[in-house]
């Protein structure tokens, strides 16, 4: 458990260092690699068997996560277009 757990973390780091710096992108591939990761393993090593409405829960959770991206990047470009900070316009009296 330990092991897997310091494998979470570790691929949690590395996608927060791939990434555009954004904590919400690296918490979707986080959760998206743990739940898959959770399914295939419990499949191989236990003989779980995933139901139809664990895999609908995992895509609504995942596409709920992607929401929140979206919603948020778009709002970081209506606040910075092209990604510069706004600046006050000087006075023309110069």
């Amino acid at each position: 458990m330990v092991l897997l757990n310091g494998c979470v973390w570790r691929f949690f780091v590395k996608a927060l260092h791939a990434g555009s710096g954004s904590t919400l992108r690296a918490s979707l591939a986080s959760a998206a690699t743990n739940y898959v990761a959770s399914a295939l393993l419990g499949t191989v090593l236990f003989n779980e068997q995933s139901s139809l409405l664990w895999w609908l829960g995992t895509a609504l959770v995942l596409a709920g996560l992607l929401l929140i991206i979206g919603g948020s990047e778009e709002k970081v470009h209506e606040d910075h277009p092209g990604g510069q900070s706004k600046q006050t316009p000087k006075a023309k009296d110069e």
